[in-house]
């Protein structure tokens, strides 16, 4: 509950004070909620992002059990880097570098004492969120309490892993669709293409005016902490007509920025399919096979079409099918939908792609 002017009895107590003007509070609240809404791309990503700051905080506080970590993802300039600004200054935050931690050896160890005591892990300007090692890092920071680390000169020890990890990405997110438990993402609104500095600034600057402040110890512009304490509130406000629930929602990311992201099969499939074809037969399209062949080649050739295949949302089977004079059944290789809302993003953001081209 949100109490004003309420003193705590004697046998209560704070976990976290903040020296902040209570209307400044609750005005910024509104304007939060108003960045939100411009910056995020669809109800399931604010959902998300609406639930963020108060699930961090009762993880914090002890209050919530540890099990997620978020995942934030456009293409540049879009206002994540803004919104981890806010939502990150009531934490004790801490900066992680995500491919030292599934590294070996004494980097590794040295990055994950890096991460000791932290609430609020932040990972921002990361490359391809992707691999074994990466998810093995991301399910022990989702789920443990402690990990060994070693600090430059120090003994080897475990340390305090009880923070939540916010990822920031504009590269490739594909994960195994195993940690989709695990994984909560938040799916930024790209800018138009065709959007001036001038324009994205004059946008933004009433946001970045309201939530952050220059200082003397920064060379950036910093959160104001009545602006994360705001982030907060609006947070609570949305968990509480949720019921107080953390129902987060599954959203697949646009991983397409571009159609040269594509190999030629890939985007073969991708035009076949938006023609009407969800199941893509070989032998009514005699141009697939070379084309397979000739696109992966040498070791590993099998490993690297799976992981093509997925990341469209497609994968290849032997289809048991009625043979045409009814006689029995036969099989026929072809490529099948595999994940339904990864390949609508993908092909949406294809023929978006396509006819941005064609204009240009």
């Amino acid at each position: 509950e949100i109490r004003v002017d309420t003193a705590p009895k004697s046998d209560e107590c704070y976990f976290k004070r903040y020296n902040c003007n209570y209307r400044e509070v609750m005005d910024n609240v509104k304007t939060y909620g108003n960045y939100l809404d411009m910056v995020i791309d669809d109800k399931d990503s604010l959902h998300n992002a609406s639930l963020q700051p108060i699930y961090t905080m009762l993880v914090a506080c002890r209050e919530g059990t540890k099990a997620k970590f978020f995942v934030s993802k456009s293409a540049e300039r879009t206002g994540k880097g803004l919104r981890h600004k806010v939502i990150s200054s009531p934490f004790i935050t801490k900066d992680v570098l995500l491919d030292n931690l599934g590294k070996g050896g004494f980097e590794a160890l040295n990055a994950w004492a890096q991460l000791d005591g932290g609430e609020f892990l932040l990972a921002t300007e990361q490359g391809d969120i992707t691999g074994k090692a990466m998810e093995r890092a991301l399910k022990v920071i989702a789920t443990e309490d402690t990990h060994q680390a070693r600090q430059t000169g120090g003994n080897l020890n475990n340390i305090n892993l009880t923070g939540v990890l916010s990822i920031d990405s504009n590269a490739k997110i594909l994960l195994d669709e195993g940690m989709n438990s695990r994984a909560v993402n938040i799916a930024f609104r790209n800018r138009p293409a065709n959007e001036k500095d001038s324009e994205r600034e004059q946008i933004f600057s009433e946001y970045w005016e309201a939530f952050t402040i220059q200082t003397a110890t920064s060379t950036s512009r910093t959160a104001k902490i009545s602006a994360g304490v705001a982030s907060l509130v609006h947070s609570f406000l949305y968990w509480k007509s949720e019921n107080f629930k953390f129902n987060f929602k599954l959203v697949e990311m646009n991983n397409l920025l571009d159609n040269s992201m594509l190999d030629d099969v890939q985007e073969r499939i991708l035009e076949i399919y938006t023609q009407g074809n969800p199941i893509i037969y070989f032998e009514h399209f005699p141009d697939i096979v070379p084309l397979l062949a000739e696109t992966y080649q040498g070791a590993g050739k099998k490993d690297k079409r799976n992981k093509a295949l997925e990341f469209i949302g497609f994968r290849q089977v032997n289809k048991t099918v009625l043979k045409n004079d009814g006689s029995g059944y036969t099989s026929k290789k072809a490529f099948v939908i595999r994940n339904k809302k990864r390949l609508q993003q993908i092909s949406t953001a294809y023929l978006e792609n396509k006819i941005r081209d064609n204009e240009l």
